[in-house]
C-alpha cells in the first residue's frame, strides 16, 4: 500500500510561490507618484491651470457616451496599450475613469512603456458629478 501524496509544499515549492507573489506585487503595476494623483476636488483647478492638457477617458465607449469631461478623448483601457502612440510626450496628460482603478492601470502602462511622457497625471476617486 502506498502512502497518499503529501499536500504540503516542499521548501523549493514554497520558495517559488513566495518569490512569485513578491514579484507580482512589485511588478504588477507601477504605483502613481503622489504629485501625479489628483482628487476629484482638485480637478477643476487643475483643468483651469492646465488648458493644454490632453484629457484621456479610459472607460468603455458606452460609459463615455453617457457623459464625459468636455474635450476628453476616449481610449478604453482594453485598447489602451495598442493606442499608446496617441499619448503625447510634449504636453500634460490627465487620465481618468469613473473611480480611478482603470486610470491607475493606464497610468502604469504609460510610465512603463512610454517613460518620456513625464507630465502624466491621473484622477483617483468618484467623478460622477463631472461626467456630463
Amino acid at each position: 500500500m502506498h502512502a497518499p501524496p503529501s499536500s504540503r509544499l516542499s521548501p523549493a515549492g514554497l520558495a517559488f510561490l513566495l518569490t512569485f507573489w513578491i514579484a507580482l506585487a512589485v511588478f504588477a503595476a507601477i504605483p502613481a507618484r503622489a504629485g501625479d494623483v489628483l482628487s476629484p476636488a482638485e480637478l477643476p483647478a487643475w483643468l483651469a491651470a492646465t488648458p493644454d492638457a490632453l484629457i484621456v477617458d479610459v472607460r468603455t465607449p458606452e460609459e463615455y457616451a453617457r457623459g464625459h469631461l468636455e474635450g476628453s478623448v476616449n481610449i478604453p483601457i482594453d485598447s489602451f496599450e495598442d493606442r499608446l502612440d496617441e499619448i503625447p510626450v510634449d504636453r500634460p496628460v490627465l487620465i481618468h475613469c469613473r473611480m480611478g482603478v482603470r486610470a491607475e492601470r493606464a497610468y502604469g502602462i504609460v510610465k512603463e512603456k512610454k517613460p518620456e511622457a513625464v507630465r502624466v497625471h491621473m484622477v483617483r476617486g468618484p467623478l460622477e458629478e463631472f461626467l456630463r
